[in-house]
C-alpha cells in the first residue's frame, strides 16, 4: 500500500482543490424555491445527494455567493429537478444571472409550490428538514414530500464539462459490431498498436457486444484488460468519438496513462507517438487519422468535443458551445462529409 503523506500543515491550493473536487462525476440539477413574495427563484447545482430513506432525506448545497442564497436560507421548502441529457440549455439558463429564468422554462408545481422543470428525468419536492451553515455554502437537508422518476438519460458533469451518455447507448442499439477503443495519452503522446499482417497503426481496441464492457476489468474483451495486456494502466474518462468503420461501430474514449513509464518507450508491440512523430500515412483508416488530428487540436486548446457520424457526415458536438462540422474544426484532414 502506498503511503500518501499528510500535507494539512501547508495551505491547500484552491484552484487545485477545485479541480480535485471536479473529478467526481455528478448529475446536474435545478434547485428552486419561492421567495417571501411567492416569486420563484432557482439555480443550477451539482452539489446534490440522497441522504436517508427513513425519513426520506436529500441534501443540496447552496453557494453563499449565489444571488438567491438568502431566499433558500429562509425557505420552508424547495424542489430539485434532475436534468436530462437534452436539457443543457436549461442548465446554462439557471447558471446564468438572467432575471427572468422561469419565463424561458416550462415548469409545474407539486406539494410545496416550488417550481419543477418540465421534462426532468427525476424530481423531488421537499420541505426543509434542517439547514446547516458550512463554510462558504448553506447545506439544506430536505424531507421528500413528493417525487417522480423516469428512464430518461441524465445530464452529467465532470471537470468543467458536460458528459453525454446517450451517444453510446444509441450506438449500442444499432445492432452493428461494437468495437471499443481508447486514445490513451501519456504526456501528450498517444498509444498506438500495429497490425502485423498489414503494418497499419491504430488505437488500442477491444471487441465486445455490451457497453458495460468498457467499464469492467473482468468483462470479456473489455478495453481495460486489453490496455493492461499492452502494459498500460489507463484511467478511461469521457466518450470521445462514435463512428462506423466497415461493419463495425467504434466507440472511442479518452484516457490518461497512469504508469510511470518513459512515453517514448515501446511496450509489448505498442508505441507512444507525439503529434509530430505519429505515422499519419500508416494509420489504419481515414476515420482514425481524422480523429487523432482532432484530438491533438483539442488537446492544445484544452477544449474537447464528441464526434458523431451519421449517413457518412460527421460533426463535433462541443462539450461547451455549439456543434460544428468537423471539416471546419481541423487543419489538414480527409473529407468527412
Amino acid at each position: 500500500m502506498t503511503h500518501i503523506p499528510h500535507t494539512l500543515s501547508t495551505p491547500l491550493d484552491p484552484p487545485e482543490l477545485r479541480k480535485a473536487f471536479g473529478g467526481f462525476v455528478t448529475g446536474v440539477t435545478v434547485v428552486s424555491a419561492l421567495d417571501g413574495d411567492g416569486v420563484p427563484r432557482g439555480l443550477t447545482a451539482n452539489s446534490f445527494t440522497s441522504v436517508s430513506m427513513n425519513p426520506p432525506l436529500v441534501l443540496v448545497c447552496i453557494d453563499k455567493k449565489a444571488a438567491s442564497h438568502q431566499v433558500f436560507s429562509q425557505a420552508t421548502g424547495y424542489a430539485v429537478s434532475i436534468l436530462g441529457a437534452d436539457q443543457r440549455d436549461i442548465s446554462k439558463l439557471f447558471a446564468s444571472k438572467a432575471p427572468d429564468k422561469f419565463e424561458h422554462c416550462a415548469t409545474f408545481t407539486a406539494v410545496t409550490g416550488a417550481p419543477l422543470v418540465e421534462g426532468a428525468v427525476c424530481w423531488f419536492d421537499c420541505e426543509v428538514h434542517k439547514s446547516v451553515d458550512a463554510g462558504d455554502h448553506l447545506l439544506l437537508l430536505g424531507e421528500v414530500r413528493d417525487f417522480h422518476h423516469t428512464t430518461g438519460i441524465p445530464l452529467a458533469y465532470c471537470r468543467g464539462n458536460y458528459i453525454d451518455f446517450g451517444l453510446e447507448q444509441e450506438a449500442v442499439g444499432t445492432g452493428r459490431n461494437l468495437v471499443y477503443g481508447a486514445i490513451a495519452d501519456s504526456g501528450g503522446r498517444v498509444l498506438l498498436t500495429r497490425d502485423s499482417p498489414t503494418g497499419r497503426w491504430s488505437i488500442p481496441c477491444a471487441r465486445g457486444g455490451e457497453a458495460r464492457a468498457v467499464q469492467s476489468e473482468h468483462a470479456p474483451g473489455g478495453l481495460p484488460r486489453t490496455l493492461e495486456a499492452l502494459g498500460a494502466k489507463v484511467a478511461l474518462s469521457f466518450l470521445y468519438s462514435v463512428f462506423d468503420e466497415g461493419p463495425d461501430t467504434l466507440i472511442v474514449y479518452r484516457g490518461i496513462v497512469q504508469n510511470e513509464t518513459n512515453p517514448t518507450a515501446t511496450i509489448q508491440g505498442a508505441a507512444f507517438f507525439s503529434e509530430a512523430e505519429l505515422p499519419w500515412e500508416q494509420l489504419a483508416s481515414s476515420q482514425v487519422r481524422n480523429m487523432l488530428r482532432r484530438y491533438f487540436v483539442e488537446r492544445g486548446n484544452d477544449r474537447f468535443g464528441i464526434y458523431t457520424e451519421a449517413a457518412g457526415c460527421g460533426s463535433v458536438a462541443m462539450l461547451e458551445g455549439s456543434p460544428t462540422p468537423w471539416a471546419q474544426h481541423a487543419r489538414s484532414l480527409d473529407s468527412t462529409c
